[in-house]
């Protein structure tokens, strides 16, 4: 089947806007991880500061947990089709059954290229 080089267009400007959504959420992630530790070179060094510090930092692996998985799911309703008896139109598959899908290898998801 022939698709028109304009349909190809729409589709990869899409998911060059999925991409850069994901990638700023990881960049916004880092910099508030990163945060504490920069004010506490910039500003005179106080105890709640360390504790910030020290709460925050390791975070970063759970805020970068949550992009890759919300990622994970929007790419698995990709490939989903909607059903048509609710009200909002979106996609009713819980989250934890893709968990399940994507932690046991079953879940088909689109690979996005921009």
């Amino acid at each position: 089947r022939f698709e028109s080089p304009l349909r190809k267009a729409y589709q990869s400007h899409g998911n060059t806007k999925v991409i850069l959504v994901q990638a700023l959420a990881y960049i916004a992630s880092f910099g508030t991880t990163l945060l504490p530790a920069l004010l506490r070179t910039v500003i005179e060094e106080s105890l709640e500061l360390r504790r910030l510090h020290a709460t925050i930092m390791p975070l970063q692996g759970f805020f970068n947990a949550l992009i890759f998985f919300s990622h994970k799911i929007y790419c698995y309703n990709l490939t989903r089709p909607k059903e048509d008896n609710e009200e909002s139109n979106r996609n009713t598959t819980s989250c934890c059954h893709i968990f399940y899908l994507l932690f046991i290898g079953r879940a088909q998801e689109p690979v996005l290229f921009s």
